[in-house]
């Protein structure tokens, strides 16, 4: 029994509930793979009731003889922290991966006198846009921001709506919707630099697919990845003061820069293929599981 996420009421919550009565057997191996929700960030959405959620979820034995599935180091303390049981079995397995890199020759990087940003995620407060939308305020220079993805939160959906209507005239921000997996690479080659001002990511699979489009990342420094030294992926901490400085050193880049600057993010995502450990990880991950019955 593999499970995502932590909080589901019909894919978790009911599953492990039938299997703590009996319904289900218990000689079956039960993995959970919380994807990221262990983490602050992620735990202060909804605070009091996840935090009461755990406590009760402790108390019934809810987890016990429970493998966690962590993606990486920093989610296993996460899983340890909140769970505050040290016998809990966390095993680490990266996410599996299937990405495959674009061709060099298929960088694209248009003569063009303005900025293409790319936000591409749930419109979600995890995924902090409104926090994008308020540092582009101090850039004076011209970008153009599209947005894709799901509105799961139509009251901050209409925040960040707000948000772009205080935007100065040389800010161009583009609302695009829902786009389908098959054409987020070619969707994604088209700009400049891909933004993700997210509150916790335990991977963040579309990092990885904008690198292998060739499209630097700029993301908050609350995910797995770490800042590339060229300028291929560059992490931050969520301060504004910060981002604003670093989007708008973006948008003086010339041609030549930004091309450069792509060439180091296709590289970046082809060294991470090379050295990906997930598909032998996970095997590991199913193994031990069976193996812990």
């Amino acid at each position: 029994l593999y499970l995502n996420g932590l909080f589901s009421i019909i894919f978790t919550i009911l599953p492990l509930l039938l299997r703590r009565i009996n319904l289900v057997s218990k000689s079956i191996p039960c993995i959970i793979a919380p994807r990221g929700m262990f983490s602050q960030n992620a735990l202060k959405l909804k605070f009091v009731k996840k935090k009461l959620f755990l406590i009760l979820a402790k108390l019934i034995g809810l987890y016990k003889n429970i493998i966690f599935h962590a993606s990486n180091n920093y989610e296993k303390k996460d899983i340890y922290m909140h769970l505050n049981d040290n016998k809990a079995m966390v095993f680490v397995a990266p996410n599996l991966t299937s990405v495959s890199t674009i061709k060099q020759n298929k960088i694209k990087v248009k003569k063009k006198s303005f900025l293409r940003l790319v936000f591409l995620s749930r419109i979600d407060p995890m995924k902090n846009l409104d926090f994008l939308l308020q540092c582009l305020l101090k850039v004076n220079n011209s970008i153009e921001l599209s947005i894709y993805g799901n509105k799961q939160n139509e009251t901050y959906y209409r925040q960040c709506l707000d948000l772009k209507d205080k935007l100065p005239a040389n800010i161009k921000v583009f609302f695009k919707g829902f786009i389908k997996n098959e054409l987020i690479k070619k969707t994604l080659v088209k700009y400049d630099l891909f933004v993700l001002p997210s509150r916790g990511e335990n991977f963040g699979h579309v990092i990885l697919e904008s690198l292998a489009a060739g499209v630097p990342v700029l993301v908050s420094n609350k995910v797995f990845w770490q800042s590339d030294k060229k300028g291929g992926i560059q992490t931050l901490p969520l301060n504004r003061k910060k981002w604003t400085e670093v989007i708008r050193n973006w948008s003086n880049f010339n041609y030549k820069t930004l091309y450069k600057k792509k060439i180091v993010a296709l590289n970046v995502a082809q060294k991470y293929n090379n050295e990906n450990q997930a598909l032998k990880k996970n095997k590991e991950l199913l193994k031990y599981a069976f193996n812990a019955q």
